[in-house]
């Protein structure tokens, strides 16, 4: 549809008459204390949204999310504030806010129909605009940052549908609406990069700065005034079909999509049930094994090995001597994987003290340097917050971060990079959480694989990982302190190992920061 011919005042008066039908409800953010709690949600968006959860394919459905967000810049303003609020986590491109938005929605994904006397006609109407420019700006950002080098499109695309989110109206915690936003209402990073948009301070946002002149010069202009770049740029079109998305009016799906999530939640929750109870049967019956294999196999290994080793006094020839200690060297290492599986069965005593986060990477990094470096491999410890604290086993997290960089450095083999981190965040709910990560650019870990690497003796090393029992020891000893250990990986792409320890929030009397405190 080319509407190249049609006066900027017209195209106003259309956006205008479109927006005048729609009826607002509204997508609250998911925590009271954020500045600003709800943002507007298009009836349009709310059925894509739906057709999005119908999907059975995960990437079908994250690939109908990225198409959903950069056409609603509201909804990618409300994602990518959700996602700093909750996990501290900078949004990097649409894919990445699809990707936060799927794995999140059952987290308090929720919204209420807001009063239509709070909203002026004047304020509706400007929504499609808003719209209508964010899309356009982040399409031509994208076209601009692509012919760029050292630019990345997609983080152009982003800036440029977010370039005018101080625009967006918010509805308070009080309830009052607010036509206008501030820097103060966004992500510290999002406002930082707006600023430099708006000044043109680097590459990115001298992209998107220049596009956002672009297209509001072409707005502003009777007819569209293409310059070089976008002659054949169908601008007005790409207009007006976003504007035309606060037209459709569905009231059915206020209703249907509320429903659907939360039986979807109900559904998640039931499948995270079924997990736990499979892990806790596998549990058992490995504490049935090791009970077993403990009695009847460790003592036949050890009159194998005390023979072994008497012969051995006794033997001058050397290959004698060498397949005994080769007798005895095996016996002890089927010792050790016995010892291994009691820890299933008997999980050592966990001895919570306070301990600095900071303080025991840096040792784990220390100690792990002469083997990353005879490998020429760059192991470093990222910027930790000094303050950062824990209410746990040292010497059993130690052990958990240093198999997670052992096992990071035998998926590299030579070279690459390993990337020690610690955050804290917002954990499933409202608790509080502290993120220990290990992040390797090795070969990655194939989904087939990547389902079974915390079984006890399952080896990954046919796949360029040797996982076996380091991994499963790591899991058992955060469900001990009662967190989580997860894998985010892609074959090819790297790995991310990344223990979650729950914790409760207590103020220092020094700096009045929190400091995190597991709970035991």
């Amino acid at each position: 549809m080319r509407v190249c011919g049609m006066e900027a005042n017209q195209v106003a008066a259309r956006s205008s008459s479109l927006a005048e039908r729609i009826t607002l409800h509204w997508l609250p953010f998911p925590r009271a204390e954020t500045p600003f709690c709800s943002l507007p949600f298009a009836d349009r968006s709310a059925q894509e949204m739906e057709s999005a959860w119908l999907r059975i394919s995960r990437r079908e459905r994250c690939r109908d999310l990225v198409e959903l967000l950069s056409r609603d810049p509201a909804v990618t303003l409300w994602v990518v504030t959700a996602a700093y609020c909750r996990d501290q986590r900078e949004v990097t491109d649409l894919a990445d806010a699809a990707r936060w938005l799927e794995e999140n929605t059952f987290r308090g994904f929720s919204w209420h129909t807001a009063d239509e006397t709070c909203v002026d006609r004047s304020a509706r109407a400007a929504l499609g605009r808003l719209t209508a420019a964010g899309v356009v700006v982040g399409q031509w950002a994208e076209q601009a940052a692509a012919a760029k080098p050292h630019v990345c499109p997609r983080q152009a695309r982003l800036l440029g549908l977010l370039h005018n989110a101080d625009r967006w109206p918010r509805i308070t915690a009080d309830g009052n609406v607010q036509l206008q936003g501030q820097h103060s209402d966004m992500p510290p990073w999002l406002a930082e990069q707006l600023d430099a948009v708006r000044h043109m301070r680097s590459p990115v946002g001298c992209c998107v700065g220049r596009a956002a002149e672009a297209v509001g010069k072409c707005l502003g202009a009777p007819r569209p005034a293409w310059d070089d770049a976008v002659a054949d740029s169908d601008l007005w079109g790409d207009y007006l079909r976003a504007t035309a998305r606060w037209s459709t009016v569905d009231t059915a799906v206020r209703q249907r999509l509320p429903m659907l999530i939360a039986r979807l939640a109900a559904m998640d929750n039931a499948s995270d049930a079924f997990q736990q109870a499979v892990e806790q049967e596998k549990l058992h019956a490995m504490k049935e094994l090791a009970y077993g294999a403990s009695h009847e196999i460790n003592n036949p290994l050890a009159n194998i090995s005390v023979r072994a080793q008497t012969l051995l006094k006794d033997e001058s020839d050397p290959e004698r001597r060498r397949k005994l200690a080769a007798i005895n060297s095996q016996a002890f290492r089927a010792h050790e994987m016995i010892a291994d599986l009691m820890l299933f069965a008997r999980p050592p005593k966990i001895e919570v003290t306070r301990i600095r986060l900071a303080q025991v990477l840096e040792r784990v990094r220390q100690e792990l340097h002469p083997r990353a470096a005879g490998q020429q491999t760059a192991l470093r410890l990222a910027a930790v917050d000094a303050r950062l604290a824990v209410m746990a086993d040292e010497v059993q997290l130690a052990v958990v971060v240093r198999a997670l960089c052992e096992n990071a450095l035998e998926s590299l083999g030579h070279g690459g990079h390993v990337v020690l981190s610690a955050t804290s965040g917002q954990s499933g709910g409202s608790g509080r959480c502290v993120r220990i990560d290990v992040t390797d650019d090795g070969p990655g870990i194939a989904p087939e694989i990547r389902a079974r690497i915390f079984d006890p003796f399952f080896s990954g090393r046919e796949a360029g990982r040797g996982l076996g029992f380091g991994l499963s020891k790591c899991w058992r000893i955060i469900t001990q302190h009662g967190g989580r250990l997860d894998v985010e990986s892609a074959s090819g792409r790297g790995t991310t190992l990344r223990v979650t320890l729950p914790v409760n929030e207590k103020a220092t009397l020094s700096t009045g920061h929190a400091e995190m405190l597991l709970d035991t």
